[in-house]
């Protein structure tokens, strides 16, 4: 990250573009400078290349709102290799706050990711999401009645994240198979329809710190559940199909 914390350069501030997108009512990317709510007036939005919601900042999607991320073909090129590239697809980093309420996040034709970075904590109620990876390091994240489709992952290296009444189709799978902190994960009532995984997880968070209960798994093409060995000594999870 460069300074102020934004990956692979330093932002623009956010603004419209002057000329606009065809097909878009607002057009997005930089760093927020102010909080920001998008309502359906506001919809279709575009994340064009990279957009930051910085530490203290909370973008807010209303009943209706859309986004969808993607590539800036003028984009800069990273600064150095293995940084985001604006130029590849649409990216949102949140390190402060994202709010949604029945709005939906596309990821476009080739996809796009969701970075949950930040300390603070994001809720999604109702939210439909598509063609998306979503990686989350820290902080807690709550999906209420969420939608996935056709998402690469969720891939969670740290933080907490918490999945109630939630769909999973023809998505990567919940993956908790990293080594980068402390992490707890709840996933109850879901269901998960022709997903590449079901639960992957690579290490013992402790008791209590991973539930996964009530869930619905049908037509995974890889396995349900994939535990990789844990050697801390922790007390086994509550793992409840």
């Amino acid at each position: 990250r460069s300074k102020g914390g934004f990956p692979g350069g330093e932002p623009r501030k956010h603004a419209p573009a002057a000329a606009g997108v065809p097909g878009f009512k607002l057009v997005l990317s930089g760093e927020l400078a102010e909080d920001l709510v998008i309502g359906p007036e506001k919809s279709p939005a575009l994340v064009r290349g990279i957009l930051l919601v910085p530490a203290g900042r909370t973008l807010a999607l209303k009943p209706g709102a859309s986004i969808t991320l993607l590539p800036d073909p003028e984009g800069q090129a990273p600064a150095k290799p293995g940084l985001p590239d604006p130029r590849a697809e649409g990216q949102v980093w949140v390190v402060g706050r994202l709010a949604c309420e029945d709005a939906r996040i596309s990821g476009g034709p080739s996809g796009g990711k969701l970075y949950l970075y930040g300390r603070e904590t994001s809720e999604l109620r109702g939210a439909k999401l598509d063609k998306l990876a979503i990686a989350q390091t820290a902080g807690a994240a709550h999906w209420l009645g969420c939608a996935f489709q056709d998402s690469e992952h969720y891939a969670l290296a740290s933080g907490a994240a918490v999945f109630i009444h939630c769909t999973f189709e023809r998505c990567g799978g919940l993956l908790a198979a990293y080594d980068a902190g402390p992490w707890a994960l709840m996933a109850a009532g879901c269901a998960f329809e022709a997903c590449r995984e079901g639960l992957v997880i690579g290490s013992n968070p402790g008791d209590e710190c991973l539930i996964f209960r009530k869930n619905a798994l049908a037509n995974t093409r890889g396995a349900n559940l994939r535990a990789h060995p844990a050697s801390s000594g922790k007390r086994a999870a509550w793992l409840e199909t």
